[in-house]
């Protein structure tokens, strides 16, 4: 059952809104660095959140990966997404349980370059939103070795801003763009400005709602300004 819901209608609810938010995603990759590509939303009637990613199904929840190229042409790379939703406490608003975000060399998902994860109640003691990189670091390295431990690159995670600050889809596609290794359709800049300010505006709102006495006290403090 969804957390904080009480009935089907409070399903529909979070299906409508799973189904927006995964109709934004579409948008911002194919106006971005893809083509043709469908984000789905679908309910895991198993345990009553909707989950999210690329040729979903009610029997089969492995999202499939994207391939990061424009038209026909050979991918470069491919894109892992994948979001688990469910309402917030009160079974009103999106609320994004788990996310990943990943860029892997071959479509099996085997060679990762990149991920980002999230994971609101993670059952370990790494960081809620941390990135991991592929790699070798020969400082990290010798500083695992100062400390009794292995710490290759790959190993860590680094924590990247928690549940509210995280990195978002719109940051590994300008990343990916910006550095050469993807191309990207005109205009791109405007789209990734566009879902960004849209994924702030809901993080702000969020933050408003769980701190409504720090909200109040930043608007007197414009009010006194303003007088």
């Amino acid at each position: 059952m969804v957390r904080g819901c009480a009935g089907g209608q409070e399903r529909l609810t979070l299906e409508a809104q799973a189904r927006a938010f995964a109709s934004d995603i579409s948008h911002l990759l194919n106006n971005t660095v893809t083509s043709g590509v469908r984000i789905s939303a679908v309910l895991n009637r198993d345990t009553g959140d909707c989950w999210v990613g690329r040729n979903l199904t009610r029997t089969n929840l492995a999202p499939a990966p994207v391939s990061l190229s424009l038209g026909r042409k050979a991918p470069r790379a491919y894109l892992f997404v994948a979001h688990i939703l469910q309402l917030d406490p009160e079974g009103r608003h999106l609320m994004n349980t788990q996310a990943t975000f990943g860029v892997y060399l071959d479509e099996d998902l085997e060679e990762m370059a990149v991920h980002y994860d999230y994971i609101r109640t993670p059952s370990n003691p790494y960081p809620e939103a941390h990135l991991q990189l592929s790699g070798d670091s020969p400082a990290f390295t010798r500083l695992g070795e100062r400390a009794g431990l292995e710490s290759t690159l790959g190993r860590l995670h680094f924590p990247v801003g928690g549940r509210r600050y995280r990195p978002s889809l719109e940051d590994l596609v300008e990343f990916l763009v910006v550095e050469g290794f993807v191309e990207a359709h005109e205009g791109w800049e405007d789209v990734v400005r566009f879902h960004r300010d849209k994924f702030h505006e809901l993080q702000l709102k969020a933050a408003v709602r769980r701190n409504p006495g720090a909200a109040r006290e930043a608007l007197e403090d414009v009010d006194d300004e303003e007088q």
